[in-house]
């Protein structure tokens, strides 16, 4: 399968997104939740606020396209995932993934989230408080 799966965790804020888009090169396969849930609305949708519905179908976009990106040899697999539990992480070891995990100081993830929804803010708390 795959040659490299890197596999980017971290809280809302701490710039998964921009890691990876610095990190990947041409030809490589992202993998973003955000990016594919403002693919599937109309144009104008808030990038960082989906409704459960959207998250939804984006999360199955989002595993169906690892799924298929994990059969094609000689290239390299960037997934972000804020939050993976025990089981996605086994998961992600499993087929060999290199894990990176982004962290800021709270007070840092905090202002950068002063525009974004409200539940931002208390994913970034229950992140740090563990």
């Amino acid at each position: 399968g795959v040659d490299m799966l890197t596999v980017v965790t971290g809280p809302p804020c701490v710039g998964k997104s921009t890691w990876v888009d610095t990190h990947a090169q041409p030809g490589d396969i992202t993998i973003d939740m955000d990016r594919i849930a403002v693919a599937l609305q109309p144009p104008g949708a808030d990038s960082h606020d989906h409704l459960p519905y959207v998250r939804r179908v984006a999360q199955a976009a989002r595993n169906a396209a690892l799924n298929r990106a994990l059969f094609i040899r000689g290239i390299h697999v960037w997934l972000i995932h804020t939050d993976p539990d025990g089981r996605d992480l086994a998961g992600y070891r499993d087929l060999g993934a290199q894990i990176v995990t982004l962290t800021e100081p709270v007070e840092v993830l905090m202002a950068r989230a002063a525009d974004r929804p409200e539940w931002t803010r208390r994913i970034i708390r229950e992140w740090h408080e563990g």
